[in-house]
């Protein structure tokens, strides 16, 4: 039986564990996991983990490298996004207005 994905199930670490500190790279997922059928316990596997001083200075200041593609998706995505949002609904009931000029 697998927990409604409407209602999250909140993740708490092993009792016996000593980290306080997760750090998950989404990158790093596999495909079987992105499902609401997938155990919190393999997502938890996955993290990288710190104790109670937190993660080593500098560690988190780098990003893994996001490929071309998915730049050129989301330039194109939210700019069109923004466009189809908030100009054309406001733009569109003008335009007759602006024809008469």
């Amino acid at each position: 039986h697998h927990p409604n994905p409407r209602h999250p199930v909140m993740a708490q670490p092993p009792p016996e564990s000593d980290d306080h500190f997760y750090l998950l790279e989404l990158q790093k997922v596999p495909k079987a996991l992105w499902s609401c059928r997938s155990e919190v316990k393999d997502w938890i596997k996955l993290c990288t983990t710190a104790g109670p001083n937190g993660f080593a200075p500098g560690s988190l200041s780098t990003l893994p490298r996001c490929p071309w593609w998915i730049q050129l998706d989301r330039c194109l995505f939210y700019s069109l996004y923004i466009i189809a949002g908030n100009i054309l609904p406001f733009g569109i009931p003008l335009l007759p207005i602006i024809r008469l000029f």
